[in-house]
């Protein structure tokens, strides 16, 4: 999967929304956000109009509104690959309703229309949906209406990640990231790896409903 879609909230500009609110928005739409690159192929319907690489940057802006709404639509200017940036105005309304599941329905029907504006914007039509050969390996869709899953068991893991630790060389540190990712936190781990070093071993850590990617990584000395 590329990445082509990245929603986000400023919480400093909001006013009116309850902290612990906010957090479950910013975690659902993330997952929701998954679901979306995954079900549509988002590069390839940019690249009708833009260069390769280019992504949607969408904010999510929870308002008084009784409906969801696109509030701008924009183009970063320069070359290289674009970030088209759009405000999705979000109900307030719907963070007060219980349930990750109405509110990730919610969502998923908002991002899409966005998307759809977007399209009508710069005269490139709507996103193809992927077909059923597309991403396979795909660890699959949490059920929203189910059970939690089990808690994360991490202590495997610490044990693994302190044995490397130990058995570094001079100038190496160890980066360690929880999966799966979203799109921006695999992002802002790949700027980190190159601002600190060369990676010099990649390590994919598991246990009981946990997982892990660990790099090892030479520093300059």
């Amino acid at each position: 999967m590329t990445f082509w879609l990245d929603p986000y909230t400023r919480f400093k500009s909001l006013t009116g929304v309850d902290p612990v609110l906010y957090e479950r928005m910013s975690s659902v739409s993330t997952e929701v956000a998954e679901r979306v690159t995954r079900c549509f192929a988002g590069q390839a319907w940019l690249r009708r109009r833009f260069p390769a690489h280019s992504h949607v940057n969408m904010r999510l802006l929870p308002q008084s509104d009784t409906a969801a709404g696109v509030e701008l639509v924009k183009t970063r200017r320069g070359a290289g690959p674009k970030t088209i940036r759009c405000d999705l105005r979000i109900p307030i309304s719907w963070l007060a309703e219980p349930g990750d599941g109405l509110l990730s329905l919610r969502l998923f029907q908002a991002m899409l229309h966005a998307l759809h504006v977007i399209g009508e914007r710069y005269d490139i039509g709507a996103p193809a949906a992927v077909g059923p050969g597309g991403h396979r390996g795909d660890p699959g869709v949490r059920d929203p209406f189910g059970p939690p899953p089990p808690p994360p068991s991490y202590a495997d893991i610490n044990a693994h990640l302190t044995r490397l630790a130990t058995s570094l060389g001079p100038d190496q540190l160890v980066l360690a990231v929880k999966e799966p990712t979203s799109a921006t936190v695999a992002r802002q781990c790949r700027n980190v790896r190159q601002a600190l070093g060369t990676v010099v071993d990649q390590h994919t850590l598991i246990a009981p409903h946990a997982k892990a990617t660990a790099w090892t990584i030479q520093t300059p000395s």
